[in-house]
């Protein structure tokens, strides 16, 4: 993906690869397939595949962190962080929206159906984790929360306690 591409945009390459031809990278919510790579790509790869646009515009919110895996022949994203736009006076340091939505794709990136909402008992919002497959079933385990605890005394006038 070329640093030039806007977000939220999904691209493909004409070329093979592993899952039914394509192989799907997400950078936050730009989306972009390619294919014909060995089963250890090295970056240089990367660097000569020929893009094309199969989504203007991604349905999720833009993030990072997130997770995306193959399930029957399907792509399905999940989780990740969104950084919320600095507060006032005092910024907080890695404050973000935190997802558990989760989204799939059957024809390479090109249309994404929402499977679960952000917020639902399939399990808590988080970035950064490890999603596995076994057989038909993801397993999410970690990650971070990004849950905000003020510090004690923070905020408080006159050395606070």
């Amino acid at each position: 993906v070329t640093p030039r591409m806007p977000s939220s945009e999904c691209v493909r390459s004409p070329m093979r690869a592993p899952f039914r031809g394509t192989l799907l990278a997400l950078l936050a919510t730009r989306v972009a397939a390619f294919s014909a790579l060995p089963e250890a790509p090295e970056p240089s790869l990367l660097d000569e595949a020929e893009w094309r646009l199969v989504k203007k515009a991604a349905p999720w919110t833009r993030r990072a962190g997130l997770q995306v895996v193959e399930i029957n022949e399907k792509f399905v994203l999940m989780g990740g962080r969104t950084a919320r736009a600095p507060s006032t006076p005092v910024p907080i340091p890695g404050d973000s929206q935190v997802w558990s939505d989760v989204w799939e794709s059957a024809d390479d990136g090109v249309t994404w159906t929402q499977i679960a909402e952000n917020g639902g008992s399939h399990w808590a919002p988080r970035a950064y984790f490890k999603c596995i497959v076994l057989g038909d079933r993801a397993y999410v385990m970690g990650g971070q929360n990004y849950k905000v605890v003020a510090a004690p005394g923070a905020g408080m006038q006159g050395g606070g306690g």
